[in-house]
Formats: C-alpha cells, sequence, structure tokens
C-alpha cells in the first residue's frame, strides 16, 4: 500500500473524531450552562434582595433618558449630537460599573485567586506591584518615573486632550499653574514655597528593580531637574527633599513604609525640620508624648486580599506627637495631600496629631494652619483655599508664607487648573444654615468617585450641583458633597444629571473637620465655585 501524503492523513484524520455523542452533549450543556446559567442566577440574585430595582438595572433604565437630555442642550445639531453621545456613553459606563460591582463571581473568586496569585507568584494586580524584601508599589507612583517627560511639548499635548465623558481634560503644565500662585501670593505680600515629594519607587527602586543596590540613582521623571530649574530661575523657592532623603536612606531604616504609598514617621519629622531650617525659623523645644501605631498600608489593601489575610503583615510606627501647639505670631499655611495628612489624618490609619503641619509647628514655634486633601496636590488644596476666600473666611490672614507640597506623580497626572485667587468675591454677609429637613431638587451637574482599589484610599467624596425645588431661605442652588467611596466600597444608585432627588441637608462646616480631607472629586466650574455648600449623608431617595 503506497504511504499517504500529508494531504490525504489530514483528508482522512478530519472525518474521524474520538469524542462520543455523550461526551460531546456534556460538554455542549455544561457550555450552555455557564453562558446562560450565570446570567440567570445573577438576575434571579439581584431580584431576590429585598430593596429597590437592582442599581445596575436602574441605570440601564436611565440610558434612554440620558441621551435625550443632550438634546436639550442648545448647541448645534452636531454639537447636541456629541453631547447626547458623551451623556449616554457616561450612563452606559455607569452600567458596566455596576454590573462588575455586584457580580456574584468576582464577590466570589477575587480575593481567593489574588491570595494565590500573591502567596505563590509573588504578583500583584494592576494598582499594587510587589517588589522583593515585602516591598510594595502604586502603579501610578512607578508610571511617573517611567512615563515620556511630563514637560515636553507632545507629552502636553496628549494630557490636555485626555478628558472623557466624566472628566474634563487637565490643565497638564505645572509650570504654569505655580508660577501663577507665585505672583497671586507676591501681590498680597505672601512667600511661596513649593515642597514637591518624591514618591516610594524614585527613592526606594530596589525594591522594585532587582538590578538596583541601595545606592542607585533618584529615579524621577526626566523633566523633574529641567522643571527645578525653570522655576528656581523665576524666582521661585523649591525645597526638594530628594537628595536628603537618598541619604537618609542609605542608613539602617527605610525613609518610606515598605507596605504603603507614604513616608515614614521619622521622614515626617525630619521633613519638618528641614522645612524650618529652610525657612530661617529658630527651631522651638517642644514636648512630646510617644504613641505606637500598627496598620497595614494602602497598597497592600489595594491588593484585595480581604481582612483576614496573613500574607503580608501590618507595619509599625512610633510617634511623637506633640504635647501643646503654638497659637500666637504670624501664620504658615501648609497646603498639601495625603502626605500631609499621614499621622495626622485617622482615617488613614496612621494615628493622628503628629503629622506635617504638627510636626513644623512644634519645631518652628510657628501656629500652622492646613489645607490638605487626600490625592489633592495638584489643584484642589489650591481650590479649597479659593472656596474659603469666597466664603469670608481670611485664610490667608497673618500668613507670612504658603507651603505647597505635592505628591512629584502630580507632576506628569495631575490637573494644575489655573485659579483666579486675585479676582475671587468674598462674601460679606453669612447665608442660612441648611435645616435638618429633608429637600427635594434637581441634579444639575454631578462628579464620580474612582473605582475601588484604583487610589491608595478608602474613602471619596462626589459633588452634587443641585437646584432646590422649594429653597425657603437657602439659595436657589447649591453644592453638595456625599459619600462616593466608603471603606472601598463605591455608593451605589446614586442620582444622575438631570434626575430628581430628595435628601437630608447640614452645613459643611458642620462636618468639615470630619471628612473634608478626604479625596474628593469637585466639580471646578466658575459657577460651582460660587455655590453654598452643604452635606448630605446620604441620598433618601431619587427618580
Amino acid at each position: 500500500m503506497p504511504a499517504l501524503n500529508r494531504e490525504d492523513i489530514a483528508k482522512e484524520e478530519i472525518g474521524k473524531t474520538d469524542v462520543s455523542p455523550a461526551q460531546a452533549g456534556l460538554w455542549t450543556g455544561l457550555f450552555l450552562l455557564l453562558i446562560f446559567g450565570y446570567p440567570l442566577l445573577q438576575t434571579l440574585t439581584d431580584h431576590a434582595r429585598p430593596t429597590e430595582t437592582p442599581p445596575a438595572l436602574a441605570t440601564l433604565h436611565r440610558i434612554p433618558e440620558a441621551a435625550a437630555k443632550g438634546w436639550t442642550s442648545r448647541d448645534s445639531f452636531f454639537g447636541s449630537l456629541f453631547r447626547a453621545n458623551a451623556e449616554s456613553l457616561a450612563a452606559m459606563q455607569s452600567f458596566e460599573d455596576d454590573l462588575e460591582d455586584q457580580s456574584l463571581l468576582r464577590a466570589a473568586l477575587i480575593e481567593p485567586v489574588q491570595r494565590f496569585m500573591t502567596g505563590v507568584f509573588n504578583r500583584g494586580n494592576e494598582t499594587a506591584y510587589q517588589g522583593r524584601d515585602g516591598w510594595l508599589y502604586f502603579h501610578s507612583d512607578v508610571d511617573y518615573s517611567l512615563s515620556p517627560p511630563f514637560l515636553s511639548p507632545a507629552q502636553l499635548q496628549r494630557r490636555a486632550r485626555s478628558g472623557n465623558e466624566f472628566t474634563a481634560p487637565p490643565q497638564p503644565d505645572p509650570r504654569t499653574a505655580i508660577l501663577e500662585f507665585h505672583a497671586q501670593l507676591r501681590e498680597r505680600g505672601i512667600d511661596l514655597v513649593i515642597l514637591p515629594v518624591p514618591v516610594k519607587q524614585v527613592i526606594h527602586a530596589e525594591g522594585l528593580a532587582w538590578s538596583l543596590g541601595a545606592d542607585h540613582p533618584a529615579l524621577h521623571n526626566t523633566s523633574y531637574a529641567s522643571f527645578l530649574e525653570e522655576l528656581r530661575a523665576a524666582g521661585v523657592r523649591i525645597l526638594d527633599p530628594t537628595p536628603g532623603l537618598m541619604d537618609r536612606k542609605l542608613g539602617e531604616s527605610p525613609v518610606y513604609l515598605k507596605t504603603d504609598t507614604h513616608w515614614t514617621f521619622d521622614t515626617v519629622q525630619w521633613m519638618a525640620s528641614e522645612l524650618t531650617a529652610f525657612l530661617g525659623i529658630a527651631s522651638a523645644a517642644p514636648s512630646f508624648r510617644e504613641e505606637e501605631v500598627r496598620h497595614l498600608g494602602d497598597i497592600a489593601q489595594m491588593l484585595g486580599l480581604g481582612e483576614n489575610q496573613n500574607l503580608i503583615a501590618p507595619e509599625t510606627q512610633t510617634l511623637r506627637v506633640p504635647v501643646a501647639l503654638p497659637q500666637d505670631g504670624p501664620r504658615l499655611l501648609l497646603l498639601g495631600d495625603s502626605f500631609s495628612n499621614i499621622y495626622s489624618m485617622p482615617e488613614l490609619g496612621w494615628g493622628e496629631g503628629a503629622g506635617l503641619a504638627e510636626q513644623l509647628s512644634a519645631l518652628s514655634g510657628r501656629p500652622v494652619t492646613k489645607i490638605a486633601i487626600n490625592a489633592g496636590g495638584g489643584h484642589a488644596a489650591r481650590f479649597e483655599l479659593l472656596r474659603r476666600l469666597q466664603r469670608g473666611d481670611d485664610a490667608l490672614g497673618n500668613v507670612d508664607t504658603v507651603i505647597w507640597q505635592f505628591a512629584s506623580r502630580e507632576l506628569s497626572q495631575g490637573d494644575w487648573r489655573l485659579l483666579p485667587l486675585l479676582e475671587v468675591q468674598t462674601r460679606t454677609t453669612p447665608r442660612p444654615a441648611a435645616t435638618a429637613d429633608s429637600h427635594s431638587a434637581t441634579v444639575i451637574d454631578r462628579t464620580f468617585a474612582p473605582r475601588p482599589g484604583s487610589v491608595p484610599y478608602r474613602d471619596a467624596l462626589i459633588a452634587f450641583h443641585l437646584r432646590l425645588a422649594a429653597p425657603g431661605d437657602l439659595p436657589g442652588e447649591i453644592l453638595v458633597y456625599t459619600w462616593g467611596l466608603r471603606d472601598n466600597v463605591l455608593i451605589s444608585g446614586l442620582p444622575e444629571t438631570g434626575s430628581t432627588a430628595r435628601l437630608r441637608l447640614q452645613p459643611w462646616s458642620e462636618v468639615e473637620a470630619r471628612v473634608g480631607s478626604l479625596n474628593r472629586n469637585e466639580l471646578l466650574s466658575d459657577d460651582a465655585l460660587l455655590l453654598d455648600l452643604h452635606w448630605a449623608e446620604e441620598i433618601l431617595t431619587h427618580e
């Protein structure tokens, strides 16, 4: 019998199978069960919950409403078309996010799968990277070092076009905002000091890159040196802590927390001492009490290993809390982000009363006012300063120096919006406070919370621009903050733009000390800036 060629062998084998009809039926049935059974189970579970319509389904119902809303605009035909498309995309994204958050498979599998990947393969996820010797890194921090030069014209142009249906494009150039703010403060006779805090891998890259030793150079973005040079040439005072941090880390202890994005407490005290010397202030001799805190870092929590994981141990820090702080004399104003809040804001888990502002005040003998908002180094702290001035708070009174602290990642990723500090309209008479009664309102505009695990913070506030149906003594339009992310869980089912809602209001001043420094997504329009501020612990109903 002649040997078969490849074509004959292929034809002969195509017509044969080793799978019996019973096996084929079994695997086909399992495949169909997986495809159709899980959606059916998810649907039955959603409808079995003793609550209103599942948030994802409610969001789905609002997609046509969102599209129709775009046509209410007075724009041209194409302008209305683009607006309707953007509103539809935003509603569809909300629907997809709600589906993901409510997924039974996600709830059942994400923690055990991540524990397996972390424990067996030493692998992180899309937001938290695992290094060697227990070091963890936030992906946005790493991106800062690896991204293109943040001052290159091409990169600035790319970021200026990077908005989407949820957010307007940022103002990407930090030099413009810093120089404007420097000029605004100089008009008031106030000095400005810039404090760019390097993110962890700039100083401790040896835990992430296996080929690097502890004596590696600082791994800043390639635009960082020219950024410092240009600002200093323009007369801006800058305290760059990078060289000092590089020297300190060669000692016995790290200068950043291994499992957290922030610096150690000893580094905070050192930074306060450096600031005191830089400002030329004679140091005081404060009294401290010691307090030990133990906490699992924010990057470790972003791994999503669950509450009962034992793969990553908490870290311990011994704080030195100032016993008393000065109240008299010229004030220093510290604008900052979570690097200023850590060891001061209990919600971050590392104690309170011992952060950068408290240490600076104790060591300098000067009162320090802090306006620091988590994730807000680029614009949020300045925006809050502007808002305080607008509502009549003399936030710059008796201030001779403003220290503007921000994380270096903001240079390549932040929004450096220009803010009209000199043109602010100061309110001369206080407005009536909100009552405890509930109010009905229409949502004119709103912001959105970050996805859980995408940022190093477990809580975030969002803003609603509301038109009150029956304002009474209140203005017809107000701005209300409420929870968007709480304990790393998205608050679902919140009203969309154009819908109506009922909520119980409180004056923002009553809760600002408790929630004012939390990460919040602001409405940055000029109209929103002039609105009265209120707080809603929850949205009671909406439709």
